[in-house]
C-alpha cells in the first residue's frame, strides 16, 4: 500500500516537472517579447502591432487578422498618401 502512494506522488512530480519543461522550451523558442507583444494584440482594440524595424527601414508586424498585407497597405496609404496600383507595380 506504501509502495503505490509513493509511486502515484513521484509519477504526479515527474508529469508536473515535463509540463514545466515543455512550457519553458515553447516560451523560449516564442521569445518572452513576443509573447508580450501577442498578449496585447489580444487584450487591446488594436489590429496589428509593430515588432522591430531593421536598420534599412523594413520592419516586422504582427497581427491576428489573416490578410495583413491589406492592413499594411491600407496604413500606408493613410499615413504617407500611397496609392498602390497594380499595373504600375508589375511593370517596375
Amino acid at each position: 500500500m506504501k509502495m503505490r502512494w509513493k509511486i502515484a506522488l513521484f509519477s504526479i512530480i515527474g508529469v508536473i516537472g515535463i509540463g514545466t519543461i515543455m512550457v519553458a522550451l515553447a516560451v523560449k523558442n516564442i521569445g518572452v517579447a513576443n509573447l508580450k507583444l501577442m498578449y496585447t494584440l489580444n487584450t487591446t482594440d488594436q489590429s496589428i502591432i509593430s515588432m522591430e524595424e531593421t536598420s534599412d527601414g523594413n520592419g516586422h508586424y504582427l497581427t491576428k487578422v489573416k490578410t495583413p498585407a491589406e492592413i499594411i497597405r491600407e496604413r500606408m496609404e493613410k499615413k504617407d498618401g500611397l496609392i498602390f496600383n497594380k499595373k504600375a507595380a508589375a511593370i517596375f
